[in-house]
């Protein structure tokens, strides 16, 4: 695997994609045993802890902890949703598909604007599980309680993340990376229409499973705040 400093030159989603491929077949047959049941009955933390635990806390144990535990939620959320109306199971798809590309993007800007680091790579591999939580909270295995999320509020967010990206793309060090740094702003640009389309299918639906995909752009928004050095 190239040393870390490489791959700052490319955006960071080719890595991920890259990286869990190479851990996906990770102690399997130990956990072979661990149903998707049992993983959901431990919860996200719990999981992450015994797996971690088990197998240490490497990046690439924790990335594939997240991601285990995504499909996990995946598979019960689709068992669920064979009962569930047409229309909730075709939204359902169009969220999985645009979710994940906004998450996508939102990791490539967040990786750019921090110079980078491995910690990336477990925030790409949590966002899947951020994205079955809300389909979780519409399927109707998790509680759907969140707060309320304007769609204005998580716009504000990207607003200023935009404006972040266009000012370090003027700076040399950056551009030494990222040349004129079109690549970047086109994923900040990119999420911020993604965004646009999540919220159009969102107002079609019931207030709460709205405010369940809603809920989930802006907690992608805030990364950086979450898991960034600024």
């Amino acid at each position: 695997m190239p040393p870390l400093w490489v791959f700052p030159r490319k955006l960071f989603s080719q890595w991920i994609v890259q990286t869990l491929d190479m851990v996906f077949a990770l102690a399997l047959a130990s956990l072979q045993e661990i149903t998707d049941q049992d993983m959901f009955r431990m919860g996200r933390q719990k999981w992450f802890d015994y797996y971690t635990n088990q197998f240490g806390s490497s990046t690439a144990s924790m990335s594939d902890a997240e991601i285990r535990f995504s499909q996990a939620l995946a598979h019960l959320n689709n068992a669920k949703l064979k009962s569930m109306p047409a229309s909730s199971v075709k939204t359902v798809a169009a969220m999985r598909v645009k979710l994940k590309s906004y998450c996508s993007d939102i990791v490539d800007v967040g990786y750019a604007l921090t110079g980078g680091g491995t910690l990336w790579v477990n925030v790409s591999a949590g966002s899947a599980v951020d994205i079955e939580e809300a389909v979780a909270r519409v399927s109707g295995i998790m509680k759907n309680d969140i707060p309320l999320t304007r769609v204005s509020k998580t716009a504000k967010e990207l607003d200023k993340l935009e404006k972040a990206v266009r000012l370090r793309i003027k700076e040399p060090t950056f551009r030494s990376y990222y040349g004129d740094g079109k690549a970047v702003l086109k994923s900040m640009l990119r999420a911020k229409t993604t965004y646009g389309e999540i919220v159009k299918l969102a107002a079609k639906r019931p207030a709460a499973e709205s405010n369940a995909y809603l809920n989930c752009c802006y907690e992608a928004a805030i990364y950086l705040d979450k898991f960034g050095e600024n």
